[in-house]
């Protein structure tokens, strides 16, 4: 989830619109949502809405790129990541290689020690 909401913060997709309060969490059906998912990407990349949506599901590939390196067991998911790279990559599209390149802080700093939420240690 930290992901998510990190990786929503630095691409805008931020929405009390949207279901969870983010882009991030909402589905990829070309064929609409029953939400307002549609008129938000609309209102952040621009009519048609097959453009807005071909821009919304080049980043949940970037976003699923930092999913599955902070995998449990990246080693399994390797060559999926790897081909999304290279799916990415060959786009040629510098916004979506420097998003790419972004690193989410690191899970301690997201979390804190052993998942507790972030702040100062509590004392017994």
């Amino acid at each position: 989830m930290e992901i998510k909401e990190w990786f929503s913060k630095v691409v805008g997709w931020d929405s009390s619109a949207v279901c969870f309060g983010s882009l991030s969490y909402c589905c990829m059906r070309r064929r609409g949502c029953p939400g307002e998912r549609d008129r938000v990407l609309v209102g952040l990349y621009g009519e048609p809405l097959s453009r807005a949506l071909e821009e919304y599901f080049l980043r949940k590939r970037v976003l699923a790129v930092h999913l599955l390196r902070e995998a449990s067991h990246r080693e399994s998911v390797r060559g999926l990541m790897e081909r999304e790279v290279e799916g990415i990559r060959r786009t040629g599209r510098r916004d979506l290689l420097s998003l790419l390149d972004l690193r989410p802080p690191p899970a301690q700093a997201r979390t804190g020690p052993r998942g507790a939420p972030p702040g100062p240690p509590s004392t017994p």
